[in-house]
Parts: structure tokens; sequence; C-alpha cells
């Protein structure tokens, strides 16, 4: 495996931990729909919640976030709603962004809820 998918999928349990710590209610991890993928799906008492995670390590200039472009965020929505749909959600959408940045041992999370308005 590369050290960018284990840096990745170490900021995903990093990020789920974080959340769930804040009340959020676990669903699924890394769902695949067509070639997209929602990182994490959460529920909350009126919502449901997909969560792109973004994981930087130290002397990357870039912002995390940066990397979140409108094709990205247009296939993060398309399969938001195939999920929706398979699963027969009757909750309002959320999109938030979770982003990681890793200095040594040490790292600093940013959580960015509605990071991602969809135009319905």
């Amino acid at each position: 495996m590369s050290k960018q998918f284990d840096l990745g999928k170490w900021g995903e349990t990093i990020a789920l931990q974080y959340l769930t710590k804040k009340g959020y209610t676990f669903e699924k991890a890394n769902w695949h729909w067509r070639h997209n993928e929602i990182d994490l799906i959460f529920t909350t008492d009126r919502e449901i919640v997909f969560v792109e995670v973004k994981t930087r390590t130290a002397g990357v200039l870039a912002k995390p976030e940066e990397a979140l472009t409108r094709q990205k965020q247009k296939l993060l929505i398309d399969a938001a709603n195939a999920y929706i749909e398979k699963n027969d959600i009757n909750k309002e959408a959320r999109f938030d962004v979770i982003t990681i940045w890793v200095n040594g041992k040490d790292h600093k999370i940013k959580h960015i809820p509605e990071a991602i308005t969809p135009q319905w």
C-alpha cells in the first residue's frame, strides 16, 4: 500500500473518532456507487451527513479542502443521492468536510459543516 493511501485511511479513522465524540451516529465508511466514493456517512437526529475527509502532511502548500473541486463535489452529490434512494432515507442531507493537517506525531482537525451546498 502507498503512504498516501495509508495517510488517507488514517485520516478517515481520526475523522470518524472525532465526529463520534461530537455525538454523530456512524453509518458507513467508504461507500461506493459507480466510480464515486463517500468517505464517511453519519446521521444526527435530523440529518444524514456525508463527509469528505482530506488529510495532508506538513510541507504541502495547498489547503486540504482545495482538493475538493467542483467535479468532485458533483460526484459526491450524485453518490449521496444514490445512497439516499437505495436506503430510503427521509432526512435532510448535509455535506461536511474534515481536513487534517499532519506534522510529525501531531495533527490538527478542522470540521467544515455544510462545506458543499447542492443545487437540488
